[in-house]
């Protein structure tokens, strides 16, 4: 499924396009979550009725940016522990600054 791969500073870029967070879930909500971003932004994921996410969980989400810069969720799936949020923005960034390197 393809998507920009994203951090929350660039949410607002994005609005109404199919993107890639990946973050550290701190709190679900009913059908929210609050994950933490690999710049630490929170953002507001609102998880489809198959969501499987877990408070702690590292996860890559897949979903639409809406208006308010919150993201739905058509799918998600989970990391490894071993995930660092440093090196990742890294990778995210530099994907924005030379996108014919990095096609999904």
């Amino acid at each position: 499924m393809p998507g920009a791969r994203v951090n929350s500073s660039h949410l607002s870029e994005y609005r109404g396009k199919t993107v890639r967070l990946v973050g550290k879930v701190l709190q679900i909500h009913g059908t929210q979550a609050i994950v933490e971003a690999c710049d630490e932004g929170q953002v507001t994921v609102h998880l489809s009725p198959a969501g499987v996410l877990s408070p702690g969980a590292t996860v890559e989400v897949i979903g639409k940016v809406d208006d308010d810069l919150s993201v739905v969720e058509m799918t998600s799936v989970s990391f490894s522990d071993v995930y660092d949020r440093a090196a990742y923005n890294k990778m995210v960034l530099l994907a924005k600054e030379h996108p014919d390197t990095f096609t999904w």
